[in-house]
């Protein structure tokens, strides 16, 4: 539809037959005719169907864009004058529609063939359809109300905005975390928020956006900065754009709160300046960690990766300390008014390093300790609460965990139950515990002379071992006396069996890592019992028993294989005994004892040294005057043995003594035992666990395992209770102990011949340290000993591992220096020697990222 301009309604309010209509002295015909038509097409009188076609739909109009004309011809058709007596608009939509023409006032007289202009403007007041009538009254005879429909559509841009996707009303004066009009808390100091919002545009014309301006500010500086938009710009209908705001405070320590609103102004008719409120604020915010990972306010989960959970500790007698950092990383210090325990067991935890109230600077932080000192046996808890001006977490909260243990004390969840007796257990670097003995059934399944648990005890389904010796007379000396784990998961196994998965496989075996047999390791030793096996560093096997030949070769009781299991052919070193225990030298040199009285024909009774060639170490002679069945060597070179002797060196020693490196007696270590002693093995702080068939130690009543401190002396806290002989012991790597014989209960709860025993603290850490050039693993407490540490290094994540080379002993632990790393992972290895005859290795492990 054409909308005429001003100067052309002028025209047309000019035209002659406006001028015929105002003549005086008319003539008077028979009858007037009305006509009414609109751009030359005829409306209908009583037509309810406007048409843009005759201008009587108006069609789309903006609210806010101005009028639409609509121009409608009155003519007189007749013979007669035509007076118009009014003109008038009705209907629901009326006041959207007004009449303005060349007829200012009424009656108006049109002479035949004369005519008028009539003009309708159109404003909406409203978006949609709007509906009015138009009715000219005059004298035709059959028109006299001459009537049509009027019709309009109200159009208009339509403003909405959005943060976070959730609606922000027009207006709105209460800014929301939902919506984003609430920038909350800056999560460090100084650090900015920066939140994004949508413009959307839901009507049917376009919508302009103007400016977009903060006004009405509170708090100075100003932290809100807008941006992310070009002004001015247009949205389309059903489309959007997008802008952002900035909140920054500006200063650290800056406190308070901040606001302005935001307006938009636009063409929507009715939201021209679209506002609404935005807040922030510059406010304290508390953040605590421990061993350097975020514990969130209200974690009542404590974990030992957090330091929350202290573990173990001796009741009575061990604290566990954990250092726990309160971090201000708000805008604004940070105030702890109080730091208190509540609930559970308070007077187990003890905080020291803090004094409140106390000011933390926006930025900083203060460390505080809580040291875990059990007050009974059994599980200890408490909650930490730090009363501080944080207004979300003003109340911080978070729970601490210890378990307050006996020395000695059995482990009730740990129950494999082994049907016969259990001679050597050993821990591989997964935590899982691998037992040898004369067992055909643990835990009630076929579990046949080798067992691997899982960490609760249960039997592991995934390995399946069958060690065996068909037509033996009496099963019960069928048995494994010995394992090793080895770095690649292979394990060695020995003892007195003549098959390993039905194969022949005389007294030694290698078994994959599911047990089975590796049929790539084929030596055999024949004459008698493998009791002891050792892994050298180069990755040859020393052999100790009571057997004649490895693989049809002469081998008296010693014997070394290469790692392919093929015999050693320099190595021939001879006992006219059974060895029934060996322990490796850091210098290559052998450490053998048993129930010989001859090594290389030269008298060696029971303990004897030989060199790494297998030569016998002439140097070294010291005899006992029964058999020794233990050996275990101390970090210092000190040698400690047990057995059946009552005399070392023609001194009294009761089944107990230790050597110096040299070979001569430690007169200062007297430790005694009332009946023979089968089993030793080192804790790293020292400490020796001693177990066999005796039921006193140091004359004190002991249940067949026992703890010596390093001096000898008792150490009357452990006492492992027993009801029969213990035939060795083996430290996990959490320093828990497992205890393997012939026992059917321990501390009078039934255990079937294997149980698990609390300890004190095992503690251990592995640093890379001196700018990149040196590894240390230092160990303590009551993690397990090591014969030998190995370092590797991984750049993928831990998927593959190359070797860094052995550990050199340190004070307290280990290191491996001259190195050039980068960065990855480093694991650290340690051999753990335990078992039956101390002739046994496990392997635990640790790993750092650097």
């Amino acid at each position: 539809m054409r909308i005429p301009t001003y100067r052309t309604l002028l025209a047309t309010l000019c035209t002659a037959s406006l001028w015929a209509a105002a003549l005086p002295g008319a003539a008077q015909g028979t009858a007037p005719d009305i006509q009414v038509t609109g751009n030359n097409v005829v409306i209908a009188n009583g037509d309810t169907t406007p048409s843009p076609a005759d201008y009587t739909d108006f069609g789309d109009r903006s609210l806010s864009a101005g009028t639409h004309y609509g121009m409608y011809k009155i003519t007189n058709t007749g013979d007669a004058d035509l007076v118009l007596s009014g003109i008038s608009i009705t209907g629901t939509h009326a006041s959207d529609f007004s009449y303005s023409g060349t007829f200012y006032s009424f009656p108006v007289t049109l002479v035949p063939n004369a005519s008028g202009m009539v003009y309708i403007e159109f404003q909406p007041t409203a978006i949609g359809t709007r509906n009015a009538t138009l009715t000219i009254n005059s004298n035709d005879a059959d028109a006299g109300v001459y009537s049509f429909d009027l019709k309009g559509e109200g159009i208009e841009p339509e403003i909405s905005v959005t943060g976070n996707g959730v609606d922000i009303p027009h207006n709105s004066y209460y800014p929301s975390l939902t919506n984003h009009t609430h920038f909350g808390y800056p999560a460090t100091p100084g650090g900015n928020v920066v939140r994004t919002y949508t413009i959307s545009n839901s009507g049917v014309t376009d919508l302009k956006i103007f400016q977009i301006s903060l006004n009405s500010t509170v708090g100075t500086p100003i932290p809100f900065t807008i941006g992310g938009i070009s002004l001015p710009t247009v949205i389309p209908p059903s489309s959007s754009t997008t802008f952002t705001i900035t909140y920054a405070p500006m200063s650290v320590g800056q406190n308070g709160t901040f606001s302005g609103e935001i307006s938009i102004s636009n063409n929507d008719f009715d939201e021209q300046f679209f506002r609404f409120r935005i807040q922030g604020s510059a406010a304290t915010e508390i953040n605590l960690q421990g061993n350097g990972i975020d514990i969130a306010d209200g974690d009542l989960t404590p974990s030992p990766a957090d330091h929350t959970d202290f573990g173990v500790a001796v009741n009575g007698s061990e604290q566990v300390v954990a250092a726990f950092t309160i971090q201000s990383v708000g805008s604004a210090p940070l105030k702890i008014n109080s730091i208190e325990k509540s609930s559970g067991n308070p007077g187990a935890f003890v905080i020291s390093g803090i004094t409140t109230p106390l000011i933390i600077p926006a930025g900083a932080s203060h460390t505080f300790n809580v040291t875990f000192v059990p007050n009974g046996i059994g599980v200890r808890t408490t909650n930490i609460v730090l009363w501080n001006d944080d207004i979300n977490e003003a109340t911080y909260e978070f729970a601490l965990r210890g378990v307050g243990i006996a020395a000695g004390g059995l482990d009730t969840a740990y129950h494999p139950n082994a049907n016969r007796a259990v001679h050597t257990t050993v821990e591989q670097p997964d935590g899982k515990v691998l037992a040898g003995g004369a067992f055909v059934t643990v835990g009630g399944s076929s579990q046949v002379r080798v067992v691997r648990t899982l960490a609760d005890g249960t039997v592991d389904p995934t390995f399946n071992a069958a060690i065996t010796w068909p037509g033996a007379t009496d099963v019960a000396s069928v048995y494994v006396s010995t394992l090793v784990v080895l770095p690649d998961g292979k394990i060695l196994v020995g003892g007195n069996f003549t098959r390993t998965d039905n194969v022949v496989q005389n007294r030694l075996a290698r078994l994959n890592s599911d047990g089975s047999r590796d049929s790539s390791f084929t030596p055999e030793a024949n004459g008698g019992i493998v009791h002891a096996l050792c892994l050298q560093p180069d990755g040859k096997i020393l052999v100790g028993g009571h057997f004649t030949n490895i693989s049809g070769t002469t081998r008296t009781r010693l014997a070394r294989l290469h790692a392919n299991g093929t015999l050693d052919t320099g190595f021939t070193p001879t006992a006219n005994g059974m060895v029934h225990g060996m322990a490796l030298q850091p210098d290559g040199k052998v450490i053998i004892v048993g129930r010989f009285s001859t090594v290389n024909g030269t008298t060696r009774n029971r303990i004897a040294r030989l060199n790494s060639n297998g030569t016998l170490d002439t140097g070294f002679s010291i005899p006992a005057n029964n058999n020794v069945y233990a050996v275990a060597l101390q970090p210092d070179g000190k040698i400690v043995i047990g057995g059946a002797f009552t005399t070392v060196n023609g001194v009294t020693r009761t089944r107990l003594a230790r050597l110096n490196a040299n070979g001569t007696l430690d007169t200062g270590f007297t430790a005694t035992a009332n009946d023979p002693v089968y089993g030793l093995t080192l804790q790293a702080d020292g400490k020796i666990l001693v177990s066999g068939d005796f039921n006193q130690l140091n004359s004190t009543a002991i249940g067949y395992c026992g703890r010596l401190n390093s001096d000898g002396t008792l150490d009357s806290g452990f006492n492992a209770g027993a009801s029969s002989d213990v035939l060795g012991s083996h430290l996990k790597a959490d320093g828990r102990v497992i205890i393997g014989g012939e026992f059917t209960s321990v501390q009078s709860t039934a255990r079937g011949r294997i149980a698990m025993l609390n300890n004190n603290l095992a503690t251990e850490s592995l640093t890379v340290t001196d700018a990149l050039t040196r590894v240390e693993w230092l160990r303590g407490g009551s993690s397990p000993e090591a014969s030998r540490v190995i370092f590797e290094l991984s750049t993928d994540g831990g998927s593959t591992w190359s070797s860094l080379g052995n550990g050199t002993r340190i004070t307290d632990g280990w290191e491996l220096t001259g190195l050039s790393l980068t960065s990855g992972q480093i694991r650290a290895r340690a051999f753990t020697p335990s078992g039956k005859l101390g002739s046994s290795a496990g392997l635990v492990e640790s790993i750092v990222t650097f």
